[in-house]
């Protein structure tokens, strides 16, 4: 941490942040630094995996930190692109425990329709799962993107607000 604020002194860098810390490493990390700050938390947090909700989210929201969600799209699954008769064969996610048996059916029965019928307001899927995150406080989503269409689509998550009420939605399905 000392090297990182030397780095910030030094102009060499403008921020620290971390990825994957709870709060008790972080305040361990904060209390390491003399006059430079940790802004950002990066850990994994999307509409399937709320893990973040227990103490980091809270932590960064009461500290005025930023929670960076990684995987924000839950690796696609959250996006209807997935389901239990059609699952990623080649790459890491065909071994993920999001897509076995129970949760890939799980998601697609209860939460993937109620993205679709918030997407309402003609937005994606995708679209959907990324608004859900930045309607919390101090959330930023980093989703991945492939070619030019997916930043677009990306992009396209944060030029409007969904409902309250279906922000509800989401989250009462996603439990």
């Amino acid at each position: 941490m000392k090297a990182m604020e030397k780095l910030v002194n030094d102009s060499v860098v403008r921020y620290i942040g971390v990825s994957n810390y709870l709060p008790p490493l972080l305040d361990y990390a904060r209390k390491c630094l003399s006059k430079a700050d940790i802004v950002s938390v990066q850990n994994r947090y999307n509409i399937v995996e709320r893990e973040a909700e227990k103490e980091i989210l809270p932590y960064v929201q009461r500290e005025g930190l930023t929670l960076i969600a990684w995987s924000p799209l839950a690796k696609g699954v959250v996006t209807g692109k997935y389901g239990p008769d059609n699952r990623p064969k080649a790459d890491l996610r065909a071994s993920d425990p999001l897509f076995m048996d129970d949760n890939i059916k799980e998601i697609n029965s209860k939460l993937v329709p109620v993205i679709k019928e918030v997407a309402k307001y003609n937005k994606t899927p995708v679209q959907v799962a990324l608004n859900w995150l930045i309607m919390h406080s101090n959330v930023v989503p980093i989703p991945g993107a492939k070619n030019s269409k997916q930043v677009e689509e990306n992009a396209g998550s944060a030029d409007w607000r969904m409902s309250e009420d279906d922000f509800t939605r989401l989250t009462k399905a996603s439990n």
